[in-house]
């Protein structure tokens, strides 16, 4: 091993290099393959299966991306990863196929546990919370964190009648619409989700100065056919908007500094 070669972080960080797995994970640094081997032959028993994820084009994206993020670095800016933080991500990132908003947020966070400046800010649970992610919800992330007030609006439908109140659907929004997700209609749920994760919060009772954000909801195409749609299953019912909005929490602003560029 030379001496470059010794001072790589993630030679530091994982040991000796496996240089069996061949010239495709060279870029990342050959022990990253023998991290990966390691945790599919503990994992799933399978040797061969850790081969075929490396040759991946998951693997191939993952580790285009963090050398990309890790090549604008000087090497005494570099330091070596956590272990804890460094093998979920990368036993993670390589069963991702198709999943680029993921994969991008994965590299960029084991990145940000390498650069010395950005280091402390990676907290080790933001790695679970990124494995519970779909690739909507990453969008929406990134979507909320890249906007100005890093907050959107959103309404509360209800319905009324002479006994009782429903509540129809908690959060209607088009931020799904705006951010490309695959399936748009279902804010309500991916807010609930990333509530649950501590990464986006719905303010009651808070709403945008800009009545605007509320009249373009109001309008939406897809809110008139909710609202019909339940009209028919409670004719005579008195519908109402309730007028919030879901921005990011102090925790998931700083997994976005770290997990979105």
């Amino acid at each position: 091993m030379s001496d470059n070669e010794s001072k790589n972080p993630i030679t530091q960080a994982l040991g000796p290099a496996a240089s069996n797995f061949g010239k495709e994970i060279a870029p990342l640094g050959t022990d990253a393959g023998k991290l990966v081997y390691g945790i599919y032959e503990t994992v799933l028993k399978k040797p061969y299966d850790c081969v075929i994820a490396i040759k991946s084009e998951a693997w191939k994206y993952f580790k285009s991306k963090l050398d990309e993020r890790l090549s604008k670095e000087t090497p005494e800016n570099l330091i070596p990863p956590k272990l804890a933080i460094a093998e979920p991500i990368i036993e993670h990132a390589v069963r991702l196929e198709n999943e680029k908003e993921l994969q991008d947020m994965f590299a960029n966070l084991l990145s940000s546990s390498m650069i010395k400046n950005s280091s402390n800010k990676v907290l080790p649970s933001f790695v679970e919370a990124l494995k519970q992610l779909s690739s909507d919800e990453a969008k929406i992330i990134k979507s909320v964190f890249n906007s100005s007030s890093r907050s959107f609006a959103c309404l509360t439908i209800k319905a009324f009648n002479k006994e009782r109140f429903t509540t129809v659907q908690e959060c209607f929004s088009l931020i799904c619409v705006e951010a490309g997700c695959e399936i748009p209609n279902r804010t309500h749920i991916y807010v609930q989700s990333l509530a649950r994760l501590g990464i986006l919060q719905q303010i009651q009772n808070t709403m945008f100065a800009d009545m605007n954000k509320y009249k373009e909801l109001e309008h939406a195409v897809a809110l008139l056919d909710l609202v019909k749609d339940y009209e028919i299953l409670a004719p005579g019912c008195n519908i109402v908007f309730e007028k919030n909005l879901v921005q990011l929490t102090d925790y998931g602003k700083l997994l976005c500094e770290v997990c979105v560029k």
